[in-house]
């Protein structure tokens, strides 16, 4: 790797010119994206997301009320684990 990097800094490449070079390094080595990606994520549906947060609920509230905290709000695990009651602003409609 150490390689290429001097390699592109030798001829100052800017990110459009790297992004040429490694596409046809892979075409001269006849390489081809993978069919499917290896980190793309299965989702589940809406009816496997409330039967997750049923099951939760059903062992304890308090893993219900965060199970369904993490599936509408979007956060990521190392964010929910983060939140302080201060961050918190809740709008209470009367």
């Amino acid at each position: 790797m150490w390689e290429t990097v001097k390699l592109w800094r030798k001829h100052h490449l800017t990110y459009d010119q790297t992004k040429h070079v490694v596409e046809d390094a892979r075409r001269a080595l006849g390489l081809a994206a993978p069919k499917e990606r290896r980190r793309t994520v299965d989702r589940l549906d809406r009816e496997e997301i409330e039967r997750l947060i049923e099951a939760a609920y059903r062992r304890a509230s308090g893993y219900g009320l965060m199970v369904k905290t993490l599936f509408y709000t979007g956060a990521r695990v190392s964010e929910f684990v983060n939140i302080r009651v201060t961050d918190l602003h809740l709008a209470l409609d009367r």
